[in-house]
C-alpha cells in the first residue's frame, strides 16, 4: 500500500490508504488509535490481542498497542524469539479467540551484522566484502545481496513453519 514500512503498516493496521492516515514520517509519533484499528475490532467482539514484533515501524509509541491485551516488543528481537512467544501465548489461550499481530525484522539483521549462519552456509567468501556504511536504499545493485536475502527468506519460512505447522 505504500513504499515503505512505515505506512504500509499503518495501512494494514487501519485499513487506510497513506493519504488518508497520514502516517509516513519516521520521526514524528502518531495517535494510531484515532483511526478503528484491527485490534480495536477484534476487541469489540471479545477476543484476546496479542502484539508481539521487532520492527521499529510497528513500534508501541506509535499508539498500536492500543486494543492490545498482551503486548512483547522489543527492537531487532529475531524471529526464533518472536515465534515462540507467539505458539507459547496460542497455547495459553487456547480456548479463547485469539487475534495476534506478528512483526519480523530479520530480513534487515544483516545489514547492520552480517547473515545468519545458516545463510552464511550458503554462500561463498564474497559476502565479506559487502559495504555497511550506507543504508540499504541508498546502496548500488548487488548479486550478493540478493543471495543473501534469497537465503534469509528461506531462514524465515524456515522459522515460519513452526507456526504453520502448530495452526
Amino acid at each position: 500500500t505504500a513504499e515503505w514500512t512505515m505506512p504500509s503498516f499503518a495501512s494494514i493496521f487501519t485499513g487506510l490508504y497513506s493519504h488518508k492516515h497520514k502516517i509516513y514520517h519516521p520521526r514524528e509519533f502518531y495517535n494510531v488509535s484515532k483511526f478503528e484499528t484491527l485490534s480495536s475490532l477484534f476487541k469489540k467482539e471479545d477476543y484476546i490481542n496479542f502484539q508481539i514484533g521487532s520492527n521499529a515501524r510497528s513500534n508501541p509509541a506509535y499508539g498500536y498497542c492500543e486494543g492490545f491485551d498482551r503486548l512483547i516488543y522489543k527492537r531487532n528481537m529475531g524471529c526464533d524469539d518472536v515465534i515462540f512467544n507467539f505458539v507459547e501465548h496460542s497455547n495459553t489461550f487456547l480456548k479463547s479467540n485469539q487475534f495476534n499481530l506478528i512483526t519480523l525484522f530479520d530480513l534487515h539483521h544483516f545489514l547492520k551484522g552480517g547473515p545468519s549462519i545458516m545463510s552464511q552456509s550458503k554462500l561463498d567468501l564474497d559476502y565479506l566484502n559487502l559495504v555497511r556504511e550506507k543504508k540499504s536504499i541508498h546502496q548500488e545493485y548487488n548479486e550478493i545481496k540478493i543471495e543473501i536475502l534469497k537465503n534469509e527468506i528461506k531462514r524465515l519460512d524456515f522459522h515460519l513453519s513452526t507456526i504453520y505447522n502448530y495452526i
